[in-house]
């Protein structure tokens, strides 16, 4: 899942790389793919070093990571749901239709 969400911020017309400490539209300073903490725990501020395109790919994998909770809570289908549509699509009639 992690991979797959990371793609769609490496996609070309989002959110671009900068490898530089930048302000972000919101007021914070940010590198990488608007990473607002580096690795170590530090916060980007306007004198921090910049980091490599590997480092700012770390930055967000990591960042999704954390993410992934509450993404999972998200995207996630209640079991019955799934259970019935995988009976349907089986040709078995599930209890309760």
């Amino acid at each position: 899942m992690i991979r797959s969400l990371s793609r769609l911020v490496w996609r070309d017309g989002l959110r671009g790389l900068c490898l530089r400490p930048y302000v972000c539209p919101a007021g914070y300073w940010t590198i990488g793919y608007g990473s607002r903490w580096l690795a170590n725990g530090a916060a980007v501020c306007g004198r921090t070093a910049p980091i490599t395109a590997a480092e700012a790919d770390n930055l967000l994998l990591t960042a999704l990571r954390g993410l992934q909770p509450e993404i999972r809570k998200l995207a996630c289908v209640s079991l019955p749901v799934v259970a019935s549509a995988s009976s349907v699509a089986k040709g078995i009639r599930p209890s309760g239709f």
